[in-house]
């Protein structure tokens, strides 16, 4: 069984209210948080008006409370089995350990809470090496060449993946590890 912990000694992951697109972007930078992406990726990559939103959350840093990032659990196809997870943290105020945990928190939610076979990240980043961090395998699903215009240029979204069963011999591990429930892995 996957448990849904929702918090580490390094990243705390707090349930808020469903934003969309730009919108994420605002509260970001409302909350003073300077390390993501511009608003143009949010508005291209993250859950749209016809959407729909299973969870979201406020990455905090445990301690201060202090808002790092936002992570969102979206775009299901329950008859598929997959979802969708957009996260974006100021890796400079979470450390890469916070980061990590925070994309391990949110994978492993997902499918704790989900019967989902995997799970979509939709990325400008040629490697999403704060999720690689957790050990579980991440496979590059696909790639949309200029596909997000980013201050005038067009960048490449890519599409990357973890399968359940990956997380499972993985993932779920790792994330007790880091919540105190097993040795780290």
């Amino acid at each position: 069984m996957i448990f849904p912990h929702t918090g580490s000694a390094d990243a705390v992951l707090d349930p808020t209210d469903t934003r969309r697109g730009g919108r994420v972007y605002d509260e970001l930078v409302g909350h003073g948080v300077a390390g993501v992406p511009g608003r143009e990726v949010f508005e291209a990559l993250w859950p749209g008006v016809y959407d729909q939103v299973g969870a979201q959350f406020l990455v905090r840093v445990p301690g201060s409370g202090r808002v790092a990032g936002y992570a969102s659990l979206h775009g299901f196809n329950f008859q598929a089995r997959h979802g969708c997870c957009s996260l974006a943290a100021d890796e400079a105020v979470l450390g890469p350990r916070g980061a990590t945990d925070a994309h391990a928190l949110t994978v492993n939610y997902a499918f704790s809470m989900w019967n989902l076979r995997k799970l979509y990240l939709w990325t400008l980043e040629e490697d999403p090496s704060a999720l690689r961090r957790t050990g579980v395998e991440v496979r590059l699903e696909g790639s949309l060449p200029e596909y997000v215009l980013v201050g005038g240029t067009l960048r490449t979204a890519r599409v990357f993946a973890v399968y359940r069963d990956a997380w499972e011999r993985t993932g779920t591990g790792f994330v007790d590890g880091r919540v105190g429930r097993a040795d780290p892995a």
